[in-house]
């Protein structure tokens, strides 16, 4: 434990330049999505109990294994593994990350969503327009949160079980695969720039989104969703 928080903490320095540590907000990552399945290793690479101290974090990644997803709103920790071939959802858990995309903004600004958002695309293009009619520049990659009304929302809690190679047919294996209806939530967000994502997304996609809901303690990667109206985004404030 102690080498990977001395490990997170130097790279976390390292990669601050003076004039980076001014900014009003930042996005930064312990490894990156591809990085891990390309070298196929799966071993922890940050420690969350190295970051509890930032304020503000924001963060999300699968926990050490693949054996569950990582959320972090506002400083706590949510978690969604599976025991017994069931969903188990705990809050302020104590995990390892295999990687994790974690961030942070001094003053969020919120934007309604006045019409329905369906689908991954759809939010994606909804946050570009609304980070740069909000003087956000758009290639520098940013945390976000968005409190959620949904309709209909897929995720799905990676779940790694076995040994041998892991490629794509056996990561999408992985993954247990579930529904929620009708339900408020808070989902946690990271922009990537043009340059990174792969690292903190899917290659091909700008944004990576967890959820959490606070009620049942449900979260995990979001496959698919529908906002509904009234629900809000929060962008980082220049």
């Amino acid at each position: 434990m102690q080498k990977i928080f001395i490990i997170l903490i130097v790279a976390h320095l390292l990669s601050c330049s003076p004039s980076e540590e001014k900014e009003s907000y930042w996005l930064k990552y312990a490894r990156g999505r591809d990085i891990m399945l390309q070298e196929q290793d799966f071993s922890a690479r940050a420690d969350l109990d190295s970051l509890k101290n930032i304020k503000g974090l924001m963060a999300l990644g699968p926990i050490e294994d693949l054996k569950g997803e990582i959320t972090i709103f506002d400083g706590t920790v949510y978690t969604g593994t599976i025991e017994n071939d069931q969903a188990v959802y705990r809050k302020d858990s104590v995990v390892k990350a295999v990687f994790l995309a974690y961030g942070s903004a001094d003053v969020y600004s919120a934007v309604q969503v006045e019409e329905s958002l369906k689908g991954l695309k759809k939010i994606e293009d909804f946050i570009r327009k609304k980070a740069i009619e909000n003087g956000l520049d758009h290639e520098k990659s940013f945390p976000f949160y968005m409190e959620a009304q949904v309709e209909d929302l897929d995720y799905h809690i990676m779940f790694k079980e076995g040994e041998g190679m892991h490629g794509h047919q056996a990561h999408q294996k992985a993954k247990r695969k579930f529904k929620l209806n009708n339900a408020n939530v808070k989902i946690v967000g990271v922009w990537a720039n043009s340059q990174e994502d792969g690292i903190y997304t899917h290659n091909g996609s700008r944004i990576h989104l967890h959820f959490i809901n606070e009620e049942t303690l449900a979260s995990g990667h979001i496959d698919d969703v529908q906002l509904l109206v009234g629900s809000k985004l929060f962008l980082p404030q220049n």
